[in-house]
């Protein structure tokens, strides 16, 4: 019963910078979670700073099979597969 624009932003609030906790900035908050991916990236032998990443578009793209199940009204035909 979702509709796609709900599934996206979900997807880009779960994957995002957490909320900060007490005392602690959203800038900082954001930091830190740019410069985790970046760490995570470097290990994978991709070098990109925590800024780079940060500027790097973040598109969401929903498989077909999904976004069948969401553009189908409740009660229309099922989608394949």
């Amino acid at each position: 019963r979702a509709t796609v624009e709900e599934v996206v932003a979900t997807a880009r609030a779960v994957v995002g910078p957490d909320e900060p906790p007490p005392g602690r900035s959203p800038e900082a908050e954001a930091l830190g979670h740019w410069t985790s991916l970046s760490h995570t990236l470097r290990r994978q032998g991709v070098v990109v700073d925590a800024e780079e990443l940060r500027r790097l578009p973040h598109d969401v793209e929903l498989g077909e099979p999904l976004r069948s199940r969401l553009t189908t009204p409740p009660g229309g035909p099922a989608p394949p597969g």
